[in-house]
């Protein structure tokens, strides 16, 4: 009989388990929920409790803690936004989430601001500035503080990836990736380079991350190399010959220890040395030795602007050649050359027009 009760019990159980199971799964799909449009309102700075409250009082989800512990696995917490948002209460968790994280439209308070490929840090915080996104002093401030980008979201990749080297003249340099982006006016830095970070660290992807390492570049280092190329021409098959030059001359550094890369001397004198105030040879000239591939070996201790897609595809992808040198006329053609006596040659063919 005992045995008898115990079996009962032990079916019982588990059909109210799998039914439980069912209705949990069912509500983070969106199986089985009722089709109807819901308007919510999400306040600013709102916590993912918080947001999961509203849904579940406005009858898009059942279970708070279900959504709560979903958000955080989908490394969601923290992106959410603000706002009136249109949501469906069939909706999956995964869909509610995507909505949640994209401005809403309805807002008079959000601006779209594009960064050009080859901005450089300095450009990028002038643009927020003059969108009324956030004060460029302020910005420059905290995105170049290597405790405050440990503090954000994707802190700990940054601080992975990227070095704190004292003779850089920027520590983020390079990791704004040049995108749109849509900020709110009035924002505070941590939510703006969130934003930034988050969307570099998106983009390049693991794939690209081992392809790095293939070639045995860290990320950082393929950035810095990503952005010398960025400077020197725009024609993505031209970036990946002129990758392709680079490559030589890294893995041929006996002979061609410097890499020569004119972008680089042209970031010192138009960036670096204006923003010397009084100006000091001496503090210049420790700069001389960290930027330019003139005076020192292999790449810079920094990136001098934030390379776009192309430019690190190109990095990541370079063209095979056996060629060492490349000049850019004043048409704006690159013409490639194996040796120096072939280089100069380039130069005085293509150099007057």
């Amino acid at each position: 009989m005992r045995g008898i009760i115990f079996a009962v019990s032990l079916v019982t159980v588990s059909i109210m388990l799998a039914v439980v199971i069912l209705v949990t799964i069912s509500d983070m799909m969106g199986v089985a929920k009722p089709d109807s449009e819901i308007r919510i309102n999400i306040p600013r700075n709102s916590s993912t409790k918080q947001i999961a409250d509203i849904l579940k009082n406005e009858g898009v989800i059942r279970y708070v803690s279900l959504f709560r512990f979903y958000s955080r696995m989908q490394d969601a917490d923290g992106y959410y936004q603000y706002g009136l948002f249109s949501l469906n209460s069939a909706m999956s968790y995964e869909d509610i989430i995507k909505n949640l994280k994209q401005i809403s439209s309805e807002r008079d308070d959000v601006v779209s601001v594009t960064f050009p490929e080859g901005s450089r840090l300095q450009d990028i915080a002038a643009l927020l500035e003059e969108n009324e996104v956030c004060s460029s002093e302020k910005f420059l401030e905290d995105i170049n503080n290597p405790e405050f980008i440990k503090s954000l979201n994707s802190g700990e990749f940054f601080e992975k990836e990227v070095s704190e080297n004292p003779k850089k003249y920027y520590y983020m340099e390079g990791f704004l990736f040049p995108d749109t982006y849509e900020f709110f006016t009035g924002d505070d830095t941590r939510a703006v380079a969130e934003a930034i970070l988050k969307n570099f660290e998106e983009k390049f992807t693991l794939a690209m991350r081992e392809r790095a390492a293939e070639l045995d570049l860290s990320v950082e280092e393929a950035v810095i190399l990503a952005s010398i190329v960025q400077g020197e021409v725009s024609d993505p098959e031209e970036m990946k010959m002129c990758a392709g030059v680079f490559f030589n001359r890294i893995n041929n550094n006996s002979v061609y220890p410097k890499l020569e890369s004119d972008t680089t001397t042209r970031f010192l004198r138009d960036f670096i040395r204006s923003r010397i105030r009084p100006f000091d040879q001496s503090i210049y000239d420790q700069y001389i030795f960290s930027y330019s591939t003139y005076d020192s070996d292999g790449l810079p201790v920094g990136a001098i602007c934030s390379p776009g897609a192309d430019a690190l595809n190109a990095v990541l992808n370079p063209t095979e050649s056996k060629y060492y040198f490349f000049y850019s006329d004043p048409k704006g053609v690159t013409h490639f050359a194996r040796t120096d006596y072939e280089h100069e040659q380039n130069k005085k063919t293509y150099g007057n027009f």
